[in-house]
C-alpha cells in the first residue's frame, strides 16, 4: 500500500488502486490475420461463433508474428496509460501515470495449460463459461504437431471457439500444406519431439 496519497479498495477490502498500481491497458484494436508481436505488450484474439487457431512464427529477420487463417479482432495491451480528459488519474512518486479513468485495464480470468500428449485428435480439451459478456484468448505457447499424409503435411493444434463469455477448445487438424511426392509415412513428427504443453490466458474484454 502507498504510504500517502489516494488508495481505492475493492469490495473484499483489498487495495485495488494506489500509486503502486501497475497494469496493462488496451492500446489498439484491429481486424486482420497477421499481427506483429513486440516486447512490452500482449495480443488477445477474439472471433465470435467461428473456430480459429493462432500460429506464432519468426521470419528470417527474427521478427515474431501471430497468424490466423481467418480475420480475427486483435486487442493489443501495453503499459502506456492514456491521459484522462475527465475523471480520475493516479500518479506514483516518479510522476508516472499509473491509472486513468479513461484506461481499459487487462482483466485476466483464467490461465489454461493443456498437455498435448494426453489429448486425442478431434477431442474437446477445454470447455468453460466465464460468466462475462465477452472474452479473448492471449496465446502464450501454442504447439503444432506435424503429420505426413502422402503429399501433404497436416498440422494439429488448438482450435478456439468463442461465444460471448463461453469458450470451447478442441485439439484437431487446423492446417494442411502441400509438400511433395515422396514417402507416405503416417507421421513426420511426434508430439514427444517438442514441448507438449499448450498455455494460454483467457481475458475479459466486455465493452472493450
Amino acid at each position: 500500500m502507498s504510504e500517502a496519497g489516494l488508495v481505492i479498495y475493492n469490495e473484499q477490502s483489498r487495495v485495488q488502486i494506489d500509486s503502486k498500481y501497475k497494469n496493462m491497458c488496451l492500446h489498439t484494436k484491429a481486424l486482420g490475420k497477421l499481427f506483429r508481436h513486440g516486447l512490452g505488450g500482449i495480443h488477445a484474439f477474439n472471433l465470435e461463433n467461428r473456430s480459429f487457431d493462432i500460429r506464432c512464427f519468426a521470419n528470417a529477420f527474427n521478427e515474431c508474428y501471430y497468424s490466423t487463417q481467418v480475420d480475427v479482432t486483435d486487442y493489443y495491451f501495453n503499459w502506456d496509460v492514456p491521459a484522462a480528459s475527465l475523471g480520475l488519474e493516479v500518479y506514483n512518486s516518479k510522476n508516472e501515470r499509473v491509472f486513468s479513468s479513461n484506461s481499459k485495464p487487462l482483466k485476466v480470468l483464467d490461465f489454461v495449460s493443456l498437455d498435448v500428449n494426453s489429448l486425442n485428435l478431434g477431442s474437446v480439451c477445454h470447455s468453460k463459461n466465464y460468466n462475462v459478456s465477452k472474452i479473448a484468448i492471449v496465446p502464450s505457447q501454442i504447439p503444432y504437431n506435424f503429420r505426413r499424409n502422402r503429399h501433404y503435411i497436416l498440422l494439429d493444434s488448438f482450435s478456439f471457439l468463442v461465444s460471448g463469455g463461453s469458450l470451447e477448445v478442441s485439439y484437431r487438424e487446423v492446417m494442411s500444406l502441400y509438400a511433395y511426392k515422396g514417402s507416405s509415412s503416417i507421421s513426420a513428427a511426434s508430439s514427444s519431439s517438442f514441448q507438449p504443453y499448450g498455455n494460454f490466458l483467457v481475458i475479459d474484454i466486455s465493452h472493450y
